[in-house]
């Protein structure tokens, strides 16, 4: 019993102190919301950063921190962030014209590979949510499954009966899909790397050496997806399908 009080008493601090930092992060916030407001963008910036840089992590922090950089001029870092930003939230519509804006100020405007319909329509359709929010989407249905199961299961009419059968099926393709939608998102989150170049002028060469022959360049602000890291080098795909090697620290990572 002695334990179990222990273990609750643990956990009941750790909730308390994770509260009292997150209303810490939103103070400082707010300190730099004042500053943006007043047109004092390096003072709002320093309080973003400073959350930032203690670990906070949220779509909000990091689409004021893209906003203060862009009023700054730093159009690779508001980038940056606007896809750090997007990458947590895919629905954000003020983050994507933001980017958007955003990537109207570099010098490359690539244009990216043509995608089927059906390709398109499913990413639209997996963006809906987030993987947070795939995952309560998910957790909804499967309790409507059990619900409607013991419906099934206990009622004696016929007709309720049928009902709760049709409503079990429709529960468990949702849940399966919700739940197959909500790793799709995270893995995305977590195992797909891309990158934003911040270097003024990168080549970008056939192999991952300074010897090798030079493909083409890429300038800063510019996004690429990076397939593969060697030595110090990153093999990066752009949204046309230009594929080769730039050194991994003319960028960083979203």
């Amino acid at each position: 019993m002695k334990k179990l009080i222990l273990i609750l008493v643990v956990v009941i601090s750790a909730f308390s102190s994770k509260a009292a930092d997150i209303n810490h992060y939103q103070n400082i916030i707010a300190e730099g919301n004042i500053f943006y407001e007043n047109d004092q963008w390096n003072e709002a910036l320093q309080q973003y950063k400073s959350v930032y840089d203690a670990g906070y992590v949220a779509p909000g922090l990091f689409y004021n921190i893209a906003n203060t950089y862009y009023k700054l001029k730093q159009y690779p870092e508001a980038i940056l962030f606007y896809e750090k930003a997007l990458k947590l939230d895919p629905n954000d519509a003020d983050a994507k014209f933001n980017l958007e804006i955003a990537n109207e100020q570099i010098v490359d405007k690539i244009e990216p590979l043509p995608t089927l319909f059906y390709e398109q329509w499913i990413s639209s359709f997996e963006n809906t949510f987030s993987a947070d929010g795939w995952s309560v989407f998910t957790v909804i249905f499967f309790w409507i499954t059990i619900f409607t199961a013991l419906s099934y299961l206990l009622t004696q009419s016929v007709l309720i009966k049928k009902l709760s059968f049709l409503a079990v099926i429709f529960a468990v393709v949702f849940t399966v899909v919700g739940l197959w939608l909500a790793i799709n998102q995270h893995q995305r989150v977590t195992n797909t790397q891309t990158a934003i170049v911040f270097s003024d002028v990168v080549n970008v060469m056939s192999e991952p050496s300074e010897k090798s022959t030079r493909l083409f360049v890429v300038h800063e602000g510019l996004k690429v997806n990076v397939l593969d890291q060697l030595n110090g080098w990153y093999k990066v795909s752009l949204q046309n399908g230009s594929i080769g090697w730039i050194p991994s620290e003319s960028s960083q990572s979203i």
